[in-house]
């Protein structure tokens, strides 16, 4: 992983991936519509805090390491 990528601590909100395809698939609810609302407004503004920081798209650069990183993980898997 880069360096950048290092450096972003994660805090679990959840026990689960947080989105509005949740909402899909539990059903809405109040307390589910809350969550998904906080935690997109926050992912927004901590994203822009980040990135201007680094001056570069921090996100972007981690998505794009764990893409790779799966990869060959998964081709390491498929040899066996």
């Amino acid at each position: 992983m880069g360096t950048a990528c290092q450096s972003i601590e994660f805090r679990t909100v959840a026990l689960c991936i947080v989105s509005k395809s949740l909402v899909a698939v539990v059903g809405c609810c109040r307390w589910l519509l809350s969550l998904v609302a906080v935690v997109d407004s926050y992912n927004g503004v901590i994203s822009e805090v980040v990135n201007r920081k680094s001056r570069h798209d921090v996100f972007k650069e981690c998505a794009e390491d764990a893409k790779k990183s799966w990869k060959r993980t998964a081709s390491k898997s498929v040899k066996k």
